[in-house]
């Protein structure tokens, strides 16, 4: 594979085809006829709906993300679906409340949950819809991790979903209509002292064929003489998937 620089075009010139890989301009031999088999066709369209239903998550947890347009991020929330979808196979009926690849996502590589707090946030789904993130007690400098200078803490959590259709043309739809995109958060002193336990409530009523996903963040916010000042590195704004939930077990 060669690479091409200063090149604004892409498409096929010749027998050559020019594309954007990853942000890096490409180029490459096109390839003569290919027979796709049945399993390259089930992959295909796999990959199809894990882009699509990454795209709709992304979309709704845009605000509490650093860069919604990170590539690094955007790539690898797209493989992430699309290995979910392929390890677990899910169909109309499937019910789970732990889905590997998806949960402990990490929308921000460059501040990832577990580095920054010590202790697991939970994340508890009930047949009604509630959703309950419980964020343990940390302890400044011990449990979590700060930049200087910190006066107060941000805990957003968001709630998302979206709506599979399998068969022949599967599909994948935004958030149910039978269910709302909600947000909660919490701001807390930040000093010597333990920062208490909290438990952050959501609602997304399950459904069958969806698939409801939570991002939790943290974000600091520092005192600069005698104002205080919303911390926006990216070293410093953790953002994780903290639970999901595939169907309903109605």
């Amino acid at each position: 594979m060669g690479r091409a620089k200063n090149l604004m075009a892409t498409g096929k010139v010749g027998k050559l085809i020019f594309y954007e890989y990853r942000g890096i301009m490409c180029c490459r031999t096109a390839p003569g006829s290919v027979r796709q088999t049945a399993a390259t066709k089930k992959s295909a369209a796999q990959f199809g709906l894990a882009v699509k239903a990454s795209s709709c998550l992304r979309d709704s947890f845009y605000r509490i993300l650093h860069d919604a347009q990170d590539k690094t991020m955007l790539y690898g929330f797209n493989s992430a679906m699309h290995k979910w979808l392929h390890e677990y196979q899910p169909n109309e009926n499937t019910y789970s409340t732990s889905n590997f690849y998806i949960d402990n996502f990490q929308f921000n590589a460059a501040a990832s949950m577990s580095m920054l707090v010590k202790k697991t946030v939970r994340t508890n789904f009930s047949e009604q819809g509630d959703i309950t993130i419980d964020v343990p007690e940390l302890i400044p400098g011990v449990d979590i991790i700060a930049p200087a200078g910190t006066a107060k803490i941000h805990y957003n959590a968001r709630v998302a979903g979206c709506l599979f259709r399998f068969g022949k043309r599967s599909d994948v739809f935004d958030t149910p209509g039978t269910t709302e995109k909600h947000k909660t958060s919490v701001i807390l002193e930040y000093g010597e002292r333990p920062l208490r336990k909290q438990t952050l409530s959501l609602d997304m009523e399950p459904v069958k064929g969806a698939l409801v996903v939570v991002a939790f963040s943290i974000q600091y916010e520092v005192k600069e003489g005698k104002s205080l000042t919303m911390v926006t590195d990216k070293s410093w704004w953790p953002v994780s998937v903290v639970g999901s939930c595939f169907g309903s077990s109605k």
